[in-house]
């Protein structure tokens, strides 16, 4: 023997404590220490001691040691402090000793083996066609797929399904439903943190799930799905056995259940934690394996070419199905898919084995030097330093399927499911699935694109029903950059996202649908659109008008350029409103930048409540003040006054000012007659729901008095019925029958306090939501006599039910939606959702169809404290992009722009500019308030319009290419000059070293 395990010691890097150097590359640094590991091999050599306790080896030919069957019969353990950082201790991937996991492991063999996975081929071929059914929808809506997430979807179904019997369908959902998706990326992210702190997760486990929410909103994510998961567990192991003997597969939970193992290994919280795990595993490690595979094969048109002749000849028949063991048999099929192991990794972090009673020995290749590893010593190996070894590898980093054509030995050295008596269970399912996909995917359709070197491409087959083109993505959204458990890449990555387009060119629809997703990134304040409400006092003003430059200056939105910072610091706070003492003074300030152009145009002097916008033209706005009067406006009619697309000044063309005849206090809600745009509804503070004529306004064609406040209201748009829902300061909704002029009717079913919301369903026209200030979301069918259907509770992520929300009733009368009062409920317009706003700061996005919490979360900045009703704005589904929808939230002085199914904030469009609330006042400066008080969009454009309670409406429009140009190079200024200051501050710090220095060095003589 050459050397020892102590010389290995002696050569240590590391002098302290493990958690200090791992702790800054893998949490400061963000997922290095993987990295840092190879540079470390490249200056040790093979076998490195990465902390006191671990030894970390890259040497290809020792994995198979290392990670040794049970048929070799050497034992091989696991180290707890490692595994702890899943917080799933009772799993099987988290059990330490050899004995205790080949016991948990032999009871899921069997349903893991290959003739088990094979009898699951009917699912997977169902999943498959309806992923590929999926996408050309999308061909026919013209937007893009986020596929890393929609493979998520498929292998989730796949997993649950043969978990528990059945899935969430996330197939079937609008976005894929990336909830597992998300957690389990958020909980390897969090892995790396927690194995050195993990009294973190205690600690958070322990506190209410509004404060870990405003901690930590990716740990509040895994603790949701974990308590979803253990939901599920709880229902599998409640249902009789019957229920689930005439599935046409085995499921797994059940079987367990009704096994040998010891009833400790049948108890919630453990079968909680293996379920956790498998379904985590099963969904997220082979998605991102198929997404590996679909970019380089759209990226490659050489391999894609080559594939599709494979199978073209394999299935002359698109529509058939044929067996997994077929499959199998396709030589460069199946090189297409090791090589999308291979660059996918499975887990790249590394994972360490004991060796508890034998020395193991390990020998240097290069040198020739032997080295004896203690019994009990932790040992680890990577799979991403393994897959890029160029000694097995060649150009390690290139997909490239002819290498497993030309070598097929290298098998051995493909880890992306570990070996031994620990290699992942799933590994048969995961070939299944990505053989059955992608042979579905690409028997199907081809592919467009441009090469670096060659230009546009196309490849495709006469008989291919669309072709496939990346959109928005390179190689950095599937090269790994940081380990996270499992691979991560570039920051700011948005997945691998492509378009599906049929044969020949793009619909104009999907253009319209492109354009619209383009327009929206660019919406923007505009402050040159103004609304003038008092018009007699504008036309007597002599005021000068305000300049472009003025107008330039205070355009912006979330992108606030650095030329508008550094203006602004030059000017009064912008909540302080300096005097001008005659209109040259107020022109000569809106010259310069200091007063907003349209700072004294108000719509209503006492403040905004509330807009409406008809949704047939979007030509006619109505808008209601706190003064008790409603103004009508006609979008397309700005007295011929307008200089640009950005720029118009509108007059009302009738108005109900305040009397007797009209409300006698303020506005608190509008909306149009749902069929027709010459007519519409106004809620009062008087207690008063009133019916007008939009050209005559000021006489209500019908008045009901309900006696109590009225804060909203909502008549559906799709009933045959007249019933318009009120929602009232009793604890009960009203109902009025604008047919027969009946107030009467009530739905009670909210305990004490206010109803502050409601919304029909635009789907199931009887179908009606109601939130109170007891914090209940209540679904209601006026059809029956009970009324309620049931209430949805936060609590609550897996829903009722499956058959639709009509079905969702009795299942549960009690809970709570927001553990504050509920003062926001609105549907998406294709009824598939409900979004709420409570005053607990949340707001909560319910799959409608079983009454399930989603689990978006949008973060901790959220605010809502007052009564009124606060109605987030869901943008059309014609208008959003990318496969998602988009959800504007007003937020005290800002507009907050989030993506409404993952809760990912897109942009923050702040309100620029001064605000006056009162025409008239003294001398003196005042404290001015502009909050958001209601949202309106504008039906076939691309444009928002909102209320402020300082009087005025403003107007958000995209940007045009203009405006994006002039950001664009203020950015580049900006940058520039940041970077100068930065080089100076760096050139006086020289300066003072070189000083301190020569000060310090020199000797000093005393004489």
């Amino acid at each position: 023997m050459n050397g020892s395990y102590r010389g290995i010691l002696r050569r240590s890097f590391l002098k302290d404590d493990r958690a200090r150097y791992e702790f800054y590359y893998d949490v400061i640094l963000r997922g290095q220490y993987t990295f840092r590991l190879r540079d470390l091999h490249a200056k040790y050599g093979p076998i490195v001691r990465i902390n006191p306790y671990e030894l970390h080896v890259s040497d290809s030919t020792f994995y198979e040691k290392l990670y040794a069957t049970s048929a070799s019969g050497e034992k091989r353990e696991k180290w707890g402090w490692y595994t702890k950082q899943f917080l799933t201790p009772l799993s099987m991937f988290s059990t330490v000793g050899h004995d205790h996991h080949r016991m948990r492991r032999a009871a899921l063999n069997k349903f893991f083996s290959l003739a088990s996975v094979r009898r699951l081929q009917p699912l997977e071929d169902e999943k498959a066609g309806l992923l590929v059914q999926r996408m050309k929808e999308s061909m026919k809506q013209g937007e893009p797929i986020k596929m890393n997430i929609a493979f998520a979807a498929f292998t989730n179904d796949v997993i649950m399904e043969y978990a528990y019997g059945y899935s969430d369908h996330c197939l079937d959902q609008p976005n894929f439903g990336p909830a597992y998706h998300d957690a389990a990326n958020t909980a390897g992210k969090l892995g790396s943190l927690l194995k050195q702190m993990l009294f973190i997760a205690h600690v958070l486990l322990a506190c209410p799930e509004r404060m870990v929410a405003y901690v930590s909103s990716a740990f509040s994510l895994v603790i949701r799905l974990q308590r979803k998961v253990k939901k599920h567990v709880i229902q599998v192991k409640s249902e009789d056995p019957s229920t689930y003997q005439s599935l046409s597969h085995p499921t797994l939970f059940h079987a367990l259940l009704q096994s040998n193992l010891p009833s400790s290994e049948k108890t919630v919280p453990r079968l909680k934690d293996e379920a956790w795990i498998v379904v985590g595993a099963g969904t997220l490690t082979t998605a991102w394996a198929l997404s590996v595979a679909l970019y380089h094969l759209l990226a490659s048109p050489r391999i894609l070419s080559r594939l599709k002749a494979e199978l073209k000849a394999a299935i002359p028949d698109r529509d058939s199905t044929p067996l997994v063991r077929e499959l199998e048999q396709l030589p460069y099929l199946h090189a297409v898919v090791q090589e999308a192991l291979r660059l996918s990794y499975g887990v790249c972090s590394r994972m360490q084995r004991i060796s508890p009673d034998e020395i193991m020995m390990f020998t240097d290749r290069g040198s020739g030097k032997t080295w004896a590893i203690p019994a009990g010593t932790p040992v680890s190996m990577t799979s991403t330093l393994v897959h890029h070894d160029e000694t097995v590898f060649p150009d390690s980093t290139t997909f490239r399927p002819e290498r497993w054509l030309e070598n097929p030995r290298l098998d051995r050295y493909l880890v992306s499911f570990s070996k031994g008596s620990r290699m992942c269970l799933g590994i048969n399912m995961a070939y299944s699935e990505m053989y059955i996909c992608l042979a579905a995917i690409f028997r199907r359709f081809g592919s467009v694109g441009k090469d670096a070197g060659a230009g546009k491409y196309e490849v495709r087959d006469e008989e291919d029903e669309g072709v496939l083109e990346l959109y928005g993505t390179d190689e950095g959204d599937v090269k790994i950059v940081a380990d996270g458990f499992v691979p991560l890449v570039k920051k700011g990555s948005e997945g691998i996202r492509l378009l599906h387009r049929s044969i020949g060119h793009s619909g104009p629809h999907s253009l319209q649908k492109a354009e619209n997703a383009r327009l929206l990134h660019y919406l923007s304040a505009a402050p040159s659109i103004s609304f003038d409400g008092d018009v007699s006092t504008r036309r007597n003003d002599s005021q000068a008008p305000a300049t472009q430059a003025a107008i330039d200056v205070q355009r912006g939105s979330v992108a606030t350029t650095s030329r508008q910072v550094n203006e602004s610091k030059k000017r009064p706070h912008a909540d302080v409103v300096p005097e001008a003492s005659s209109s040259n003074e107020l022109a000569t300030a809106a010259a310069v930048g200091d007063v907003d152009p349209h700072a004294q145009v108000w719509a209503h002097r006492a403040g905004v409540n509330a807009l409406a916008i008809d949704r047939f033209e979007g030509r006619y706005l109505i808008s209601g003040g706190a003064d008790s009067s409603i103004l009508c406006w006609d979008l397309e009619n700005d007295g011929g006054l307008a200089s640009g697309p950005r720029s118009a000044s509108y007059d009302p063309i009738a108005s109900a000012r305040r009397s007797t005849s009209t409300n006698r206090y303020g506005i608190t809600h509008l909306s149009f007659y749902p069929f027709d745009s010459l007519a519409f509804l106004s809620s009062s503070y008087d207690h008063t729901l009133k019916l007008h004529a939009t050209e005559t306004p000021a006489q209500a064609t019908a008045t009901f008095d309900l006696s109590a406040v009225v804060y909203s209201h909502a008549v559906s748009p799709i009933a045959s019925h007249l019933l318009v829902a009120c929602a009232t300061q009793a604890p009960a909704v009203r109902l009025v029958d604008l047919r027969s002029g009946a107030a009467t009717h009530s739905l009670a079913g909210h305990t004490g306090g206010a109803v502050l919301s409601v919304d029909w369903s635009p789907r199931h026209e009887h179908v009606l939501a109601s939130a109170g200030s007891d914090g209940a979301v209540r679904l209601w069918d006026v059809r029956r006599s009970a009324g309620s259907l049931g209430v949805l509770d936060l609590d609550n992520s897996v829903g009722f039910g499956r058959d639709g929300v009509l079905r969702t009733a009795r299942s549960r009368d009690r809970g709570r939606a927001h553990t504050g009062a509920c003062n926001g409920v609105v549907w998406t317009d294709d009824g598939n959702y409900l979004v709420t706003a409570g005053h607990d700061e949340h707001v909560r996005v319910w799959d409608a169809s079983v009454g399930a919490n989603t689990l978006a979360h949008f973060g901790p900045t959220l605010k809502n404290a007052l009564t009124s009703t606060l109605l987030p704005l869901i943008v059309p589904s014609i208008v959003s992009g990318l496969g998602s929808r988009v959800m504007f939230y007003p937020h005290e002085r800002e507009i907050l722009m989030f993506d409404l199914f993952e809760g990912t904030a897109l942009k923050r469009l702040k309100v620029q500019g001064v605000d006056v609330a009162q025409a008239s006042r003294s001398q003196g400066q005042r404290n001015i308030r502009h909050r958001v008080t209601s949202l309106a969009w504008r039906a076939g454009h691309v444009g928002m319009y909102s209320a402020h309670s300082d009087g005025r409406i403003r107007a958000w429009t995209p940007l045009t290419p203009e405006d994006i140009a002039a950001d664009e190079k203020a950015a580049a200024e900006a940058a520039e000059q940041t970077q100068d200051e930065d080089g100076e501050r760096q050139r006086k710090r020289q300066a003072l070293a070189q000083i301190y220095r020569d000060l310090t060095t020199k000797p000093i003589t005393f004489t």
